[in-house]
């Protein structure tokens, strides 16, 4: 699920110039507060997938850039 996250982000990065907090949150299935319009990203070039594990559990997170403020 990460890697599709990170690939859509990646794909709407490349149609829009730029992925909002609110995008990311429509992906994975959250509400956003409505100005998470305002922050997100222009460049995505260090995002990674990163393996998680919790003894024998494990699970993938998105390691993110800090978010930047962003014309919506």
């Amino acid at each position: 699920d990460a890697t599709n996250v990170l690939t859509a982000m990646l794909d709407l990065l490349e149609r829009a110039g730029k992925v909002s907090l609110n995008d990311l949150y429509d992906m994975v299935g959250i509400t956003a507060p409505w100005s998470d319009v305002y922050w997100g990203w222009t460049n995505l070039s260090t995002a990674v997938v990163s393996e998680c594990r919790d003894g024998m559990n494990i699970g993938y997170m998105l390691v993110l850039p800090k978010p930047i403020r962003i014309a919506p």
